[in-house]
């Protein structure tokens, strides 16, 4: 289930960087001191690093049950270095789908929404600590 789900927020990712909006408005709607398409660049990549937990910990799960009885497969918790490596791609995912915008001749490449995009995946890093303390 988790792979489906990291696979449909993949999918999902890829296509509001390709498709063409036409003439949208939304940097011209403020939010504070925000722009309506700056908080969007945020709230989209902040799911990156609780989803990309989530597959991790599928994962471990499917290796710990192989290995061992499966009535008695136990939660594994992610570590630092699972962790770091989900992050660091996710900065590169950011980067790299905002980049992407340079080859495409229908939309427009602003450094800025890549610099919000990398605030979303570095905001989800708290959410999984969260998560994992409250026991969800």
């Amino acid at each position: 289930m988790a792979l489906v789900v990291t696979s449909i927020y993949l999918w999902f990712l890829l296509a509001l960087h390709l498709i063409p909006f036409g003439e949208m408005v939304l940097g011209q709607a403020d939010i504070f001191m925000f722009q309506l398409e700056d908080l969007l660049h945020v709230a989209m990549f902040i799911p990156w690093t609780p989803i990309g937990t989530q597959w991790l910990l599928s994962l471990r799960r499917q290796s710990v049950c192989l290995s061992v009885a499966p009535d008695t497969c136990k939660p594994v918790p992610v570590g630092l270095l699972p962790l770091l490596t989900l992050v660091l791609v996710g900065m590169m995912t950011a980067l790299g789908l905002e980049g992407l915008q340079l080859l495409l001749p229908y939309r427009c490449f602003n450094p800025l929404d890549g610099v919000f995009n990398l605030v979303g995946v570095l905001i989800g890093l708290p959410l999984v600590w969260i998560s994992r303390r409250r026991g969800v």
